[in-house]
């Protein structure tokens, strides 16, 4: 009985030791703003899709001339989590 129970002890302390390890992941939170009069863009920081919504010119990070700086556009830091854009 006290063999048993010695073993049902170490298998808990067992268990309790691996728990941190299959600990729900945390939801990145997701982040959006406006690139225009009349648009808007969410990243989906989980599934890596952005989104642009609306009509219209897109404001940001374009000039008259034609050329651009992609410093400029709005979802620039985090470009390195875009898989998808819609």
């Amino acid at each position: 009985m006290r063999r048993r129970i010695t073993s049902l002890l170490a298998v808990l302390a067992l268990l309790c030791a691996l728990l941190p390890q299959f600990a729900l992941p945390v939801r990145a939170e997701d982040v959006s703003g406006a690139c225009g009069d009349n648009l808007t863009w969410v990243l989906d920081r989980d599934t890596g899709e952005l989104t642009v919504s609306g009509s219209g010119r897109m404001a940001n990070g374009w000039y008259n001339d034609g050329t651009h700086q992609i410093e400029d556009i709005p979802w620039y830091p985090y470009l390195d989590e875009i898989v998808t854009v819609t």
